[in-house]
This record gives structure tokens, sequence and C-alpha cells, in this order.
């Protein structure tokens, strides 16, 4: 077992560090620092996922999936905008697990367009407060999800906000 996660979290690490290269590549760069804490998150995640799930599809697809997310949060958090490249990296991890699973399609659409819908209306109410990544980003997870998790994943994301803004309300 020992031997499993080690390996999965060079994975995971690995993983991180393409997925670096190729944010260089488009022009988004940040730091070593925060390289290798997001190789080190990823490479947490793995372990996770393999836990669960052991070496199955959900396993790469999910863990493929959180490699692009951490990525995303250390870019959004530095350049205030998600790129549409990881957008449409999450979007064909989720095709894939749709055609793979033929009978997760009608959710997968279902949840794309409850994410996507969801954020749209509150950029909508915010006027901008939420931007065009925030939306697309939501309706490809949302894919992955299905349109009950993406609906939970909505309202705790609401939640763990409102809380920061409790604790850091003078943050952007």
């Amino acid at each position: 077992i020992v031997l499993n996660l080690v390996y999965t979290f060079l994975i995971g690490s690995t993983s991180q560090s393409v997925l670096y290269k190729f944010s260089e590549s488009i022009d988004y760069q940040y730091s070593k620092k925060y390289h290798l804490i997001s190789n080190i998150i990823t490479g947490l995640f793995y372990c996770c996922f393999w836990v669960l799930y052991g070496y199955s599809s959900q396993f790469f697809i999910y863990s493929l999936c959180s490699t692009i997310l951490v990525s995303i949060s250390i870019i959004d958090s530095f350049y205030l905008e998600i790129p549409d490249e990881h957008n449409l990296l999450i979007f064909l991890l989720g095709i894939t697990y749709a055609i793979l699973n033929p009978q997760t399609i009608t959710n997968a659409v279902l949840g794309g367009l409850y994410g996507g819908g969801i954020y749209l209306l509150m950029a909508i109410i915010s006027k901008g407060g939420i931007g065009g990544g925030d939306i697309k980003l939501a309706a490809v997870t949302g894919i992955l999800l299905g349109p009950r998790n993406t609906v939970l994943g909505v309202y705790y994301t609401f939640i763990i906000a409102t809380f920061y803004r409790i604790f850091f309300p003078f943050q952007y």
C-alpha cells in the first residue's frame, strides 16, 4: 500500500509539473514556491483518489481534473482570470467520462447547464462580479459532477465565500 501511495503521489506531482510547463507556454507563470506547493497538493489529491477508487477510470478522470483545478486556483489568484485552455481540458475530461459511462450523459448535460446557468445568473445579478472564466469553469465542472452535485458545489461555494469575507473582509 505504501509503495502504491508513493507511486501515486509521484504521478500527481509529475502531472502538475507537466501542466505548469503548459501554463508557462500560454503565458501564465508563477513562482517556484507555488509550483512546489501545487505539486504537493496535487500529489495528495491523487493519493486520496487512489484510496477511494483504486486505479479506475474515475481515479484518472478525477485526478487529472484535480491537477487542472489546482493550477486554475493558483493562476486565478495571480491573474484574476481562468485560462480557456484549462477549461477546455476539463471539458474534454467530462466528455471522456460521459463516453466511458454512457448512462451519465444526461447528468453531464444537465450538470453543465446547471453550473453554467447558475453562474451566468450570478454574473448578471452581480454586474461583473463573476467573470466569463468562472461561468465556463462552472459549466465544465458541472459536466463531471452532474446536476445534484453541481448545485451542492455552488451551495458550498457560497458558504465558504461567506466565511472568507467574514474573516478576511479586505482581501481581494
